[in-house]
């Protein structure tokens, strides 16, 4: 049975599924070359057909991620989805468009306003993908915080026990968080919160009063807050603290206290509170709130539901700092986070729960297996890769050659100090790049992060790069609090002091955490080798790993976009499958 998941809103993609595994997966972006592609994913799903071997007709069911999702059907594609957010962020902004949506919002029942608009927008959706050749009968849409919920509970694999699902975003489907029980292949949501108290808004919104991109830069706040001046912070948080409280169901759900407008709108009121504060302490105060809102929030739902083994999914899962707390927490026994989890893994997260409804049916639900790698995009083989190379015309003098084990060569490149970018195998899904499509150095040397940012990246100077670390020996340089993997770095951990000046570069400067990828011979055997063939000149498994992609630009897909990037950046090495190009 095979069943496409589409996610047709930001940050679009396309996943295939054969009776329940993952075969394909892209992003419309790495296709189109434009970050966070918005809208219908055509290139994606193209290209996760013919990986598959699969034509339209011959898909059993299409799973659509989200009820709402109609702003993207009449975008314009040459605004760039930054500048589409920006634009909606900027109408929001307005108060009395604010005041006035509120009022349309309590005059219009949500039925009403469902028939109006809902369903109308839902036909031309599917219109659009039967267009494509499927079959439109069986087309199906998946509500925005099951398709999260589907994502982490199946992605992690523990079928036969009770796990604890949440989802927290910044909105989708009216909905902001979700609690969930699954067992024996199913769960059961318990409670929800409406999208009017969303946390995850609230950082949004901080990013974009900042000056910065909301759904996309969060991350630069969150790695600004550790150089904040703790007692500032602290002043930042305090009021922020104050937004919110745990109320019905065990404290499973939370409301805004009275007088405070819906967090989904709330600019003016955090306006307020950062007013002639410190960049870096509404940085720190922020990140501190999300942090505790998401401590009190865990340990509620393990005591209403006595279940300590937790999956997690949704946009606010992505702070990674805030998952190492987590972990750390005494009430969590086990902890999943499903990797890349915003919303362009609701493509998976809908395809997992169509296909679990229609397996359930004939008993085989629990065949699911669990994600094992991120790696589902097409591989480039070396007649293609060597066509791409001799038809590209370079704006440099570069050399070609074809080493006899391209891993070892590439290990004693980045040895030696200079930087390798990397783009060999399937291409990894996601937001974080896991070796594949990488640029590689030695973490040893903290100055890397200089050279790179000059060569290529052009990062704020306070964001950390993250190392790649063979899982044998990952116990050396970190410090794990529970035995916890962390293949997609979706955790961070502190590290070992002893280890530190082994991966400088791959630590945070103020506060000594690292965000690894640890590496396993079963997931990546080529990559795993790599690190190994490092370690066997260095003494140190473990590697600097950035994402190859020009500044603005997402992640390289095909060898075309690999030497492109090569070639109008100040990379000098690029390992493009068997062949190794030089810059001379």
């Amino acid at each position: 049975m095979y069943v496409l998941g589409i996610h047709d809103g930001h940050n679009a993609s396309a996943v295939l599924l054969k009776d329940g595994h993952i075969i394909a997966g892209v992003q419309e972006e790495r296709l189109r070359g434009v970050k966070n592609a918005l809208g219908l994913p055509y290139a994606a799903i193209a290209d996760v057909l013919n990986q598959g071997g699969v034509k339209p007709n011959e898909v059993d069911w299409v799973a659509i991620a989200g009820l709402h999702s109609g702003e993207y059907i009449s975008l314009d594609q040459t605004i760039h989805p930054s500048d589409q957010i920006l634009k909606w962020h900027q109408a929001a902004y307005n108060q009395p468009r604010i005041e006035l949506k509120q009022w349309v919002k309590k005059i219009i029942p949500a039925k009403i306003y469902e028939a109006l608009k809902g369903d109308k927008i839902r036909d031309a959706r599917r219109d659009l993908i039967a267009s494509l050749g499927f079959r439109r009968d069986r087309i199906q849409f998946v509500e925005h915080h099951s398709a999260h919920a589907a994502s982490a509970y199946f992605g992690w694999g523990k079928l036969n026990e009770p796990i604890l699902i949440l989802t927290n975003d910044g909105m989708g489907d009216d909905v902001c968080a979700t609690v969930n029980i699954g067992k024996d292949g199913q769960f059961e949501r318990i409670a929800s919160v409406p999208y009017s108290e969303s946390v995850a808004e609230v950082y949004a919104l901080t990013t974009y009063l900042l000056g910065m991109v909301p759904l996309e830069h969060e991350y630069k706040i969150m790695g600004m807050a550790p150089y904040s001046n703790p007692s500032r912070a602290e002043k930042v948080y305090a009021q922020l603290a104050e937004l919110i409280d745990f109320a019905d169901k065990g404290g499973i759900v939370w409301n805004r206290k009275n007088g405070i407008p819906p967090l989904s709108s709330a600019y003016h009121y955090l306006e307020k509170i950062y007013r002639l504060n410190r960049f870096d302490s509404i940085c720190g105060g922020v990140q501190k709130f999300t942090e505790e809102f998401l401590k009190q929030w865990v340990r509620n739902a393990i005591q209403e539901t006595g279940i300590r083994k937790i999956a997690l999914s949704g946009g606010i899962f992505m702070n990674v700092k805030a998952n190492k707390l987590l972990l750390e927490l005494e009430e969590v026994e086990d902890l999943f986070v499903f990797p890349s989890c915003g919303d362009e893994t609701n493509a998976i997260g809908a395809a997992y729960w169509l296909s679990a409804n229609e397996m359930r049916k004939i008993g085989r639900v629990k065949e699911i297996p669990p994600i094992s790698g991120l790696y589902w995009g097409k591989q480039f083989n070396d007649y293609e890769i060597e066509n791409a190379i001799s038809e590209y015309s370079f704006g440099h003098k570069v050399n070609v050659e074809t080493p006899s084990d391209i891993e070892k060569k590439v290990a004693e490149i980045i040895a030696n100090g200079q930087v390798v970018a990397r783009s060999s195998g399937r291409m990894e899904f996601g937001a974080r790049a896991l070796g594949n499509r990488s640029i590689l150095a030695n973490p040893a040397n903290s100055n890397v992060i200089k050279i790179i940012n000059e060569m290529i990246k052009k990062r704020d100077f306070w964001m950390p790069f993250a190392p790649s670390v063979t899982v044998e020996r990952v116990g050396e340089y970190l410090q794990k609090p529970k035995n916890v993997p962390s293949h997609y770095m979706t955790l961070t951990f502190d590290s070992n002091p002893a280890k530190a000046s082994a991966f400088a570069a791959g630590i945070h400067p103020y506060d000594g955490t690292a965000r690894p990828q640890e590496v396993t011979q079963l997931q990546n055997p080529e990559y795993h080798r790599l690190i190994q063939e490092f370690g066997e000149k260095t003494g140190e498994e473990i590697i600097l790993n950035t994402s190859f992609n020009l500044h603005g630009f997402p992640n390289v897909y095909s060898p075309n976009q690999a030497l492109n990037t090569f070639d109008n950046s100040g990379l000098g090495c690029l390992a493009l499958g068997n062949f190794l190009l030089t810059k001379k």
